[in-house]
């Protein structure tokens, strides 16, 4: 990204991973992020997730059950200086 040091600037991080296998229709799947802060928007998949980071500290898991494919990609959209933590997609159920 670009950063001018006279404008507010965005950047984005983008990560490809696969789908879980061998999950069934009881099962949920979701990202749970701790540690991001300055974040502007999350997409998965295209599809912006429901996450407000901006000055987040503890975890927060998003449903994206419906959003995943076999080959998925997040999208991370933020305002430097930001803070990246974790990110892990979790199979519930």
């Amino acid at each position: 990204c670009e950063i001018d040091p006279g404008l507010e600037s965005q950047c984005t991080v983008q990560r490809n991973i696969g789908g879980p296998t061998g999950t069934d229709a009881n099962q949920r799947i979701e990202l749970a992020f701790s540690g991001f802060k300055k974040v502007k928007a999350v997409l998965f998949n295209d599809q912006p997730l429901a996450v407000e980071l901006t000055e987040q500290e503890s975890e927060i898991c998003v449903d994206v059950t419906g959003l995943v494919k076999a080959h998925n990609q997040i999208a991370i959209h933020f305002s430097p200086p930001a803070y990246f933590g974790d990110l892990e997609m979790r199979i519930i159920g």
